[in-house]
Parts: C-alpha cells; structure tokens; sequence
C-alpha cells in the first residue's frame, strides 16, 4: 500500500509535486458560460445582431 503524503515537506521529500492553495482572485477571471450564453439569447431576441 502507497504511503499518503499529506505535508508539502512530505511530498517535496518524496518526489512528489507540491500541493498548491487556490487562488480566489482568479475566479473574477473565469468564464461563466451560462451567463454567457443567456445573454446571447438575450440580445438575439432583442435584435441586436440583426444587423
């Protein structure tokens, strides 16, 4: 059986790559895809591409 590598200091000893923290100002950075896509129906029933 595997030994678990819970510490940073464990895994770097090991070999392992490093656990990193998530970033909580990337997620202003990320896409909402269904925000996306409601406003294109959005603007598609209001007429905006019928250019």
């Amino acid at each position: 059986m595997a030994k678990t590598l819970h510490t940073n200091n464990s895994r770097k000893m090991a070999g392992v790559p490093l656990r990193r923290k998530k970033d909580k100002r990337k997620r202003a950075y990320t896409r909402n895809r269904a925000d996306e896509d409601i406003q294109a129906l959005l603007d598609w029933w209001n007429g905006r591409w019928d250019d």
